[in-house]
């Protein structure tokens, strides 16, 4: 016996070429039985790729059977020998021979398609997975697209408050000023009203003292013409009487 350089794990089966002799003989046998059925009796049938093999204690039928092995187990090749036989471990640790025609180096056509069709699965899921969060994104973008507009028309709404705020304020500044200036007018004003108060008092006061004297100038005036008068109209008298003397 010579150890084998096969590594782990190996499948079944390598006998392709065997088998597939004996599956095209069937095949052509069934096609004739077909052909010879009438047509309302035909139907459609594949022929079946599950295979079954015996792993024997040791290297012959003679020996006893250990396990049936289906198609597509992987196991562990332990050695060969010349006579056609591997012993291999399977992966429950059992240890047996099979011919070693029943193995090959890649897995079965049905194991390859049972691993595609999972890999189908798993991409269809991915892509199912992948759609809803386009569809998140999509809405998240929506969402996002959504708040902005309202962030854009909160600010421009905020620059015309901010630019009436301004226009407001320079004419607060403008009517704060106007303000000063006619206090500053008004108080001159009122100061001009008091000056005139003032002189208006004063010249009253004089008006009063000169309408005094005037009045006390008329009384002494009549005063004094009550005097002359008299003394007139006696010297009058006189020279008259003088003059008739």
């Amino acid at each position: 016996m010579k150890t084998s350089p096969l590594p782990w794990p190996i499948s079944f089966p390598k006998y392709a070429n065997r088998i597939g002799a004996s599956l095209l003989r069937v095949v052509l046998f069934v096609t004739t039985l077909l052909a010879l059925t009438p047509a309302s009796a035909q139907t459609i049938r594949y022929i079946t790729d599950h295979i079954e093999v015996t792993l024997r204690s040791g290297q012959g039928i003679e020996h006893r059977v250990l396990q049936t092995l289906e198609s597509g187990v992987t196991v562990k090749v332990l050695e060969t020998s010349p006579q056609g036989y591997s012993r291999i471990q399977t992966e429950e640790g059992v240890e047996g021979w099979v011919l070693s025609r029943y193995l090959m180096s890649t897995p079965s056509a049905k194991e390859q398609l049972n691993v595609a069709k999972q890999r189908i699965a798993n991409l269809e899921l991915k892509t199912a997975q992948l759609k809803e969060e386009i569809q998140k994104i999509s809405q998240q973008r929506k969402t996002t697209q959504e708040k902005a507009q309202t962030l854009l028309e909160d600010n421009q709404r905020l620059g015309k408050e901010l630019e009436y705020i301004r226009q407001t304020a320079a004419s607060a500044l403008a009517i704060d000023s106007e303000n000063k200036r006619l206090k500053d007018q008004l108080m001159n004003l009122e100061r001009v009203v008091q000056g005139l108060q003032q002189e208006n008092v004063a010249l009253r006061d004089r008006t009063s003292r000169e309408w005094f004297l005037i009045g006390a100038g008329v009384i002494l005036i009549g005063m004094l013409i009550g005097l002359v008068i008299p003394k007139i109209r006696w010297k009058r008298r006189s020279t008259w009487s003088d003059s008739f003397l």
